[in-house]
């Protein structure tokens, strides 16, 4: 299944239910492109006219299955999985930089490397906890293993437009705020 458009970045399934949502406010509003695409994505409307869509009574679950199609998954509860697997990934990489296990971390990224840069339910990735518990290796691992640019500022470090924890900053190598390759 070739998706129609891309996850956006940093997706949430909050966004994309609400999205299924104003799809579903939109048909009911009889907007064409809802209709047209509820006959694109879903199976039960193909071959219908827009007049007998727009006729149909289409529940928020029709609307699920069109985003799921559209973003390239099969239903609904495959996006769903696909988000909790994602979740899954990014609290066990944090978990890992918080008891230290190098070993581990290692092992995660090489089965998902852009384990990396996903945030914590709290939006903070996985850089933003190593240095808040002063986890040097952590740091330095994530750091070789694309995790995103770090930026040093006074008197604050920013990650991605996030202050970095008080009492990291002494904890956090000078040459973090480096392109790649410059330290």
């Amino acid at each position: 299944m070739t998706p129609s458009e891309p996850l956006p970045p940093n997706p949430s399934l909050r966004q994309l239910r609400n999205r299924a949502k104003d799809l579903l406010r939109s048909l009911q509003a009889g907007e064409p492109d809802a209709i047209r695409r509820i006959g694109d994505s879903h199976p039960r409307f193909s071959g219908s006219s827009q007049a007998e869509i727009a006729a149909a009574e289409i529940v928020l679950a029709d609307a699920q299955f069109v985003i799921a199609q559209e973003l390239g998954f099969g239903s609904w509860p495959r996006l769903k999985q696909h988000f909790d697997s994602l979740s899954r990934s990014a609290m066990n990489l944090h978990r890992l930089v918080i008891e230290g296990n190098l070993q581990a971390m290692q092992a995660a990224v090489a089965r998902d490397p852009e384990s990396v840069n996903r945030p914590d339910e709290s939006g903070h990735p996985p850089l933003y906890t190593a240095a808040l518990f002063s986890n040097r290796q952590a740091i330095h691992f994530l750091v070789e293993h694309g995790t995103g640019q770090l930026s040093i500022s006074s008197p604050a470090h920013i990650w991605a437009g996030r202050p970095m924890p008080r009492g990291c900053w002494s904890e956090t190598p000078s040459w973090l705020g480096q392109p790649r390759g410059t330290a």
